[in-house]
């Protein structure tokens, strides 16, 4: 999608924007799928995430509530922040990264997660007195 053919001429989005094929509009959400990817953890489903006014903030929650409409309460999905020299930063979209139904990932968020299979590596916390400031 050439985003800049759809501008007025200060850079904001033109309202009434035509939406490409393949892009599904949920409230404030356009969402497109980038289709599977086979990968040492399984299957996966791509899916890019932007808001329709192309401001760009997201809630996290709106991505939560996004991925149980479209695959499942029951699907766990990852949002990656790569590293710096692997950035492609051309617009405001975020990309989620759906498992297949039933799949687990090899970590968790809670001590009593069943899928927290590591090892807990003590390290230092960010709010360590030496910790840069936010």
């Amino acid at each position: 999608m050439d985003r800049d053919e759809d501008r007025s001429d200060d850079g904001s989005p033109v309202t009434g924007m035509r939406i490409p094929p393949g892009v599904e509009t949920h409230g404030d959400y356009h969402v497109v799928d980038r289709g599977d990817h086979e990968t040492s953890w399984g299957r996966f489903t791509h899916v890019e995430i932007h808001r329709v006014d192309d401001s760009p903030t997201h809630d996290w929650y709106d991505l939560f509530e996004l991925k149980n409409e479209l695959f499942g309460e029951d699907r766990a999905a990852l949002e990656v922040y790569p590293p710096a020299e692997r950035l492609v930063d051309d617009t405001n979209s975020y990309h989620l990264w759906v498992l297949e139904a039933d799949a687990e990932l090899p970590f968790g968020i809670h001590d009593a997660d069943s899928t927290n299979r590591g090892t807990v590596i003590p390290g230092r916390r960010s709010d360590a007195e030496d910790a840069p400031d936010r």
